[in-house]
């Protein structure tokens, strides 16, 4: 088998480039049973050309990145804005690479986005960021965003790729057999925890409004209302309204931290590690208050690794940061080294969601029935007295 049949759905990545190099469209992304997006191959078009093996992340034992630097720089960084930090997940790093890229009309930046009910990458101008910022615990629909960097790279644009190191080793691969010129390409990728699924994600979001009895049209996976150390999720509803107090308003990030329904890629991902595919790696400086508790204001501190060059040299080049070198152990992100941990009744999980669906999963699996709510509220009450 010379084509992407020969890969296991529980290796896929989801990350689009088998799709996208096929030139006889001969590949589909669709949503598997558990709702993540995968490949789907038609025989009858296939012609076993194997440039969809080339590209996959889950087939090449090594990633691409021909410019990694052999030694990674790590940086504590602060944007200067508090704003910004507040509109952002950590210490506004994102925000703040983009910003040098305002002046530039020739850029443009893509990433993950909470956009018209679900998770997908967008392609926006440096200006308009807003809906790219804060992290998104769900697997991104990239659609055809492979092909349009492509396109944009040829065009002699600037782009900047932000995405999950699946996704960014699927990139690189992409436009590695597609022969382009890479040099005006920014990639950045994070440490990633694992990516949830898309159904799941729908059921949740169908959930809160069945409950509220209204449409949600925004959904904040880690609000900063609390301060950065306190995980919030916030539901915007049609008419204004925002809930982050209730308990169904914080199922979706509970169900992030229990590590089930993540993709299985996920339980055995290559790329948790130091060894980075992007030019930039973003992620929280959780161990920030035991190396550098001066600057823990609980606004939000972002570690950022500069694996290439031209990653480090953007890096220098910010001006609305305070950028601090720091050694890489200093940080606390377990995902720069091992992957997640796989419940051990994950299957079961599964099955009990399939069959009974997202309100009863989550009543046996969140302690979401109304007496485990009590229960637990009186619970965290008393460890609050306690403390």
């Amino acid at each position: 088998m010379n084509n992407i049949s020969y890969i296991k759905e529980e290796n896929c990545y989801g990350c689009t480039a088998c799709s996208v190099i096929c030139s006889h469209n001969a590949i589909q992304m669709i949503s598997s049973k558990k709702g993540f997006y995968i490949p789907k191959l038609n025989s009858e078009k296939c012609i076993n050309c194997g440039m969809c093996l080339k590209c996959c992340p889950a087939c090449q034992k090594k990633g691409i990145n021909n410019n990694i630097s052999k030694e990674i720089k790590s940086y504590a960084l602060r944007h200067k804005s508090d704003n910004v930090r507040f509109l952002s997940s950590s210490g506004g790093a994102f925000s703040a690479i983009v910003e040098t890229f305002l002046e530039r009309e020739d850029c443009v930046v893509y990433g993950a986005a909470f956009h018209k009910g679900k998770v997908c990458h967008l392609r926006v101008a440096p200006s308009n960021i807003q809906e790219l910022r804060k992290s998104k615990y769900v697997q991104s629909d990239l659609g055809r965003i492979f092909f349009n960097i492509r396109e944009d790279l040829k065009n002699g644009l600037t782009v900047i790729f932000c995405g999950t190191p699946c996704q960014v080793d699927g990139l690189n691969l992409f436009l590695e057999i597609s022969k382009v010129d890479r040099k005006n390409l920014l990639v950045l990728d994070f440490v990633c925890h694992g990516t949830l699924s898309p159904l799941l994600f729908n059921k949740y979001l169908r959930y809160c409004e069945k409950k509220k009895h209204e449409r949600i049209v925004d959904h904040c996976f880690r609000s900063k209302k609390e301060g950065w150390h306190k995980y919030i999720a916030e539901n915007v509803f049609a008419s204004g309204k925002v809930d982050s107090k209730s308990f169904t308003s914080q199922l979706f990030t509970a169900l992030f931290y229990t590590n089930y329904s993540f993709k299985e890629s996920c339980y055995n991902c290559k790329f948790t590690s130091i060894k980075r595919m992007s030019d930039i790696t973003l992620a929280d400086f959780w161990g920030i208050e035991k190396h550098l508790p001066e600057l823990d204001d609980n606004k939000g501190i972002s570690f950022v690794m500069a694996n290439t060059a031209k990653g480090n040299m953007v890096l220098q080049n910010l001006q609305s940061v305070d950028l601090i070198e720091v050694p890489l152990n200093y940080t606390d992100q377990p995902h720069l080294n091992h992957p997640v941990s796989r419940p051990k009744d994950n299957d079961e999980f599964w099955e009990y969601f399939n069959k009974h669906g997202f309100k009863k999963m989550a009543v046996k699996y969140l302690k979401a029935g109304r007496i485990r709510r009590m229960l637990s509220a009186c619970f965290r009450k008393g460890v609050r007295l306690i403390k």
